[in-house]
C-alpha cells in the first residue's frame, strides 16, 4: 500500500500498523487491506477470519475499531485484548450488554443446558420433496411461542437438516425480538450444535451461513441432544410443526406463523398473527407471503426498515404472495436513459402485504407532484396517497418526499433545465403539501425528506449562501421536528450547512448515492452529530457510488434479484454502523432501501438485517 497523502490517512495507517504489530506478537496474522484507505477509515485483513474496520474522528481525535466483518467469532476477544485506541475508548461494538463483543463471547460451546428459563425444541421435516421447519419455545415449562414454515431456497438442498437449521434461526430471531438473552436448544440432529461450536467443519454455503448466524447472534445458546422419536413430548411437538410446514411447502404462500398463548398449541388458534406484526387481520395461509426471511419488523424497537416505493412485480414470492397477485399485475411503461421498460406494478391494496414485512414506506411519488394544485384542488398524487391510507394499520408509518417543485432550483422541461421560481417557497410547501399531508396521514406520518438535488459546479452557489437560504426557508415553514434534509452535492457537506441543521433541528439524511462520499465519511464530516428535534435519523440506500441513475436502473431492472457486482459490501457495513450509532444515542432510525442499490430491495434488506442483528444483539425495550 502506497503512503497516504492526507494527514488522517497517515494517522489511520500508523495506528493500523501498531495494531498489526501487537496482533502479530499475539500470534494473529494481519495486514493492511489493499486500496481500503478512505478519508476516515482503513481495513485490516485478519488471516482466514475476515477484516477489521478502523475509523478516525478528527473532531474527537480518537479511533474506533469495528469487528462486524469478522467471520471467526472466537478471534474478536483476542483482538480487543490488544486494542486500547486513543484516550482509552473501547472498540466499536463493545460496552453494552447487547454489543457485538457480547454476541461473540456467547458463542455456544457446551452441550449442557444452562440456567436459562427458556427452552426451545426444534425439528425439520422432508415430505415428498417438500421441506418444513418447526419450533416450540417454553418458559418455565409452559409454551410461549410456536412456529412452522417452509425453508428458504438456500436451505432446500439439505432436506430435513435445512428445516432443523431454519428452526434454530427462527428461535434466535424470536429471542432477539423479545429481549431474551439465553435459551436452551433441544435438538436431535448432531450438526445443529456441531457446526457453530466448530466440532464439524461447515463446508456448504448453507451450513456456513448458519454457523456465522449463530456465532454472531448475541443470544447465549446451550445445546441439549435428545433422541429422535423417543416419545419426548416437546420434541414430538416440534416434529409435528415441521410436518405442518412441509405440508404447506407446495404452495406459494407460507404456513401460519402463530404466537400461541402459554400452554395452548398455536395450531388451535383461530386468528393468524404474522411474525413480527401484532395486528389481528384474519387471513388464510394463502394470503401471506412465502418467505419469513424477508420480515424486518422486529430488528429493533427503534429501527424502521423500509423501501423507497413499493408494488414491484419483481417482489412476488418475497413480499407479495404470488398466487394472490400474479393475475393483478399491470404494465407501466417507463423510459430511463433513452431506453423504455415495461414495469410490472401491483395494485395499491398490496401495501397491506408490504407492511407485514416492513415498518415504514418511503412515498416517492409525492416528489413529482404536490398534493394540491395551484387552485388548491386535490391532485392525482393526493388521491393516490388517500388510497394508500385506506389499507394501513395503526402502527404502519410513511416517510414522504417533499415535491421537487419546492426543493429543486431548476426543473427540467423536456431536456432543458429552467429556473424554478417556486424554489424554497415556504408558503407553497405549507399550503400545497404540508397541510394536506398531515391531514391525510395523521399518526402514520413519520417524517419528511427534503431532497436538495445534485448541482453541477457551474450552477453551484457557495455553501454559505445555500445555508442562509435554507435557514430562511426552515424558519418560515410550519414548525415540525420531523424534517430531514438530503444534500446530494458533496461540497455542501460542510460546516455552514451542518450549523443550519443544528440551529433548525433538521436531520441530515445519510444517502448512499452516485456522487456522494461513503456513508461513514458523511457521518464523520458532520462530526458524528445528529440534529433532528424529533431524535430521528434517516439512512437512504439509493444507488452504488459512481453509478448514474440510468445505469443503476438498467442493471437492477426487473428488480427481482441481486445483481452480481452491484451490491457494495462497504455500504452494508457503514449502514449497520450508522444505525448502531443512532440507536446508542437514543435516536429512532429509518433505513430506506432502493432496488437500484443492488438489484432487489428485499434481498438488500436481508443482508443488512444480518449485519444489524450481529451488531445490536438482542432487541431492548423501546426507548419511548
Amino acid at each position: 500500500m502506497s503512503e497516504p497523502s492526507s494527514p488522517y490517512g497517515r494517522l489511520l495507517t500508523q495506528r493500523a500498523r501498531q495494531l498489526i504489530q501487537a496482533l502479530d506478537r499475539a500470534g494473529v496474522a494481519a495486514k493492511l487491506q489493499d486500496n481500503s484507505l478512505s478519508t476516515y477509515s482503513i481495513k485490516i485483513d485478519i488471516a482466514v477470519s475476515g477484516a477489521l474496520n478502523l475509523y478516525y474522528s478528527p473532531k474527537k481525535k480518537r479511533f474506533r475499531l469495528g469487528g462486524h466483518e469478522l467471520t471467526d467469532a472466537e478471534i474478536w476477544p483476542r483482538i480487543t485484548a490488544h486494542w486500547d485506541g486513543d484516550l482509552g475508548q473501547p472498540p466499536m461494538g463493545t460496552g453494552t450488554g447487547r454489543s457485538r463483543q457480547k454476541a461473540l463471547i456467547k458463542t455456544p460451546d457446551s452441550e449442557a443446558a444452562g440456567p436459562s428459563a427458556y427452552a426451545a425444541y426444534v425439528d425439520g421435516s422432508y415430505m415428498q420433496g417438500r421441506i418444513g421447519y418447526g419450533a416450540v419455545i417454553l418458559k418455565s415449562g409452559k409454551v410461549v411461542w410456536e412456529t412452522s414454515g417452509r425453508v428458504s431456497r438456500e436451505m432446500a438442498g439439505m432436506r430435513q437438516v435445512g428445516g432443523e437449521l431454519t428452526a434454530v434461526m427462527e428461535v434466535v430471531r424470536w429471542c432477539l425480538a423479545q429481549g431474551v438473552d439465553a435459551i436452551a436448544v433441544y435438538y436431535d440432529y448432531q450438526g445443529i450444535a456441531a457446526w457453530p461450536t466448530g466440532r464439524w467443519r461447515a463446508k456448504l454455503p448453507a451450513t456456513q451461513a448458519y454457523r456465522d448466524f449463530i456465532r454472531n447472534c448475541g443470544v447465549a445458546l446451550s445445546w441439549c441432544k435428545v433422541k429422535a422419536h423417543s416419545g419426548d413430548t416437546w420434541n414430538e411437538r416440534a416434529d409435528d410443526l415441521a410436518k405442518q410446514g412441509a405440508a404447506f411447502a407446495d404452495k406459494t404462500a407460507a404456513p401460519p406463523t402463530d404466537f400461541a398463548p402459554a400452554g395452548e398449541p398455536a395450531a388451535s388458534q383461530g386468528k393468524l398473527e404474522t411474525h413480527g406484526r401484532g395486528d389481528s387481520r384474519d387471513e388464510s395461509p394463502e394470503d401471506l407471503a412465502d418467505t419469513p426471511r424477508f420480515r424486518f419488523r422486529d430488528l429493533h424497537p427503534d429501527l424502521y426498515c423500509g423501501t423507497a416505493s413499493d408494488r414491484y412485480g419483481g417482489w412476488l414470492g418475497q413480499i407479495y404472495p404470488r398466487e394472490k397477485y400474479a393475475a393483478q399485475l399491470q404494465l407501466r411503461s417507463k423510459t430511463v436513459g433513452g431506453r423504455t421498460f415495461n414495469e410490472q406494478v401491483l395494485p395499491v391494496k398490496s401495501v397491506r402485504d408490504y407492511f407485514r414485512h416492513f415498518r415504514i414506506l418511503e412515498v416517492d411519488f409525492t416528489f413529482y407532484q404536490a398534493l394540491l394544485d395551484a387552485k388548491g384542488q386535490p391532485t392525482r398524487t393526493h388521491r393516490t396517497l388517500e388510497a394508500y391510507l385506506g389499507h394501513l394499520e395503526p402502527e404502519d408509518r410513511l416517510l414522504l418526499k417533499v415535491p421537487q417543485s419546492v426543493m429543486a432550483p431548476e426543473l427540467f422541461r423536456g431536456k432543458a433545465p429552467l429556473p424554478n421560481d417556486a424554489y424554497l417557497d415556504a408558503d407553497l410547501f405549507a399550503e400545497n403539501f404540508y397541510a394536506p399531508a398531515v391531514e391525510i396521514c395523521g399518526d402514520h406520518l413519520w417524517g419528511f425528506v427534503f431532497e436538495q438535488g445534485y448541482v453541477i459546479k457551474a450552477r453551484r452557489q457557495p455553501s454559505r449562501q445555500l445555508a442562509l437560504n435554507l435557514e430562511k426557508f426552515f424558519s418560515r415553514v410550519p414548525p415540525d421536528p420531523r424534517y430531514h434534509l438530503e444534500l446530494r452535492t458533496a461540497p455542501y457537506l460542510a460546516p455552514p450547512l451542518f450549523e443550519v441543521l443544528a440551529r433548525c433541528g433538521v436531520g441530515q439524511v445519510y444517502s448512499h448515492w452516485t456522487w456522494l462520499p461513503d456513508l461513514m465519511t458523511q457521518f464523520l464530516k458532520g462530526e458524528e452529530q445528529f440534529h433532528s428535534k424529533a431524535r430521528q435519523v434517516v439512512v437512504r440506500l439509493i444507488t452504488p457510488r459512481g453509478m448514474r441513475y440510468a445505469d443503476s436502473y438498467h442493471k437492477a431492472q426487473p428488480f427481482n434479484q441481486l445483481v452480481p457486482g452491484m451490491l457494495d459490501e462497504t455500504m452494508l457495513d457503514h449502514t449497520a454502523d450508522l444505525v448502531k450509532a443512532a440507536l446508542d444515542q437514543a435516536y429512532t432510525a429509518a433505513l430506506i432501501v432502493n432496488n437500484r442499490a443492488g438489484g432487489n430491495a428485499p434481498m438488500i434488506a436481508e443482508a443488512l438485517a444480518r449485519r444489524i442483528r450481529g451488531i445490536l444483539g438482542a432487541s431492548p425495550a423501546p426507548s419511548r
